[in-house]
């Protein structure tokens, strides 16, 4: 069987319809870097799924990991790829060397996390304003429980509504905002 190489080009392409299909209605920014990092890709979104989701899901689009013991990349091989219905699997090489992503988060979500906040009896403690946009000056306690998940190093309002959000799908909650 003959191995199929597909370039990062390629990869980003694919990457974004398949995201597209996973995520319905989470708009994806697909990007190829420049450079000496030109066979790396970087991904960002707003609200949609958690980072550790994406992640899982982005690394199958790697053809290579990098492997911070021996400073080097480590090949993950060669897969097999359906690449249309009626086709037998073909075996298929990424040439992508990694994905980075970026989550940002929606007026809606930052509602959603205050929510939250609210709900767990801590009506006090503001971390956005009434219309979604974020406070980063403010008091914060030292350790907090929310959605039985202990948060402490809290730094920020702002901060600890990211926190709390980055744990939770948000493309069910927000409505998968576009951007």
């Amino acid at each position: 069987m003959t191995t199929q190489y597909i370039s990062t080009k390629e990869t980003a392409a694919m990457l974004r319809k398949d995201l597209a299909k996973a995520w319905p209605g989470v708009k994806f920014s697909v990007r190829m870097g420049t450079g000496t990092g030109s066979a790396w890709l970087s991904v960002t979104y707003i609200d949609g799924p958690t980072y550790s989701d994406l992640a899982l899901f982005c690394g199958n689009y790697e053809g290579r990991s990098f492997n911070g013991m021996t400073d080097g990349y480590d090949s993950k091989g060669t897969l097999l790829l359906v690449t249309s219905g009626d086709e037998l699997p073909a075996e298929v090489a990424f040439m992508c060397d990694g994905i980075n992503s970026h989550r940002n988060y929606s007026p809606a979500a930052r509602i959603h996390a205050q929510k939250m906040i609210d709900e767990a009896g801590h009506t006090e403690l503001r971390t956005c304003t009434d219309s979604g946009e974020p406070i980063h000056n403010g008091p914060v306690p030292t350790e907090i429980v929310i959605g039985g998940h202990y948060f402490d190093y809290l730094y920020s309002p702002a901060g600890l509504a990211e926190r709390i959000l980055s744990g939770i799908d948000l493309s069910m909650v927000t409505g998968a905002t576009k951007h």
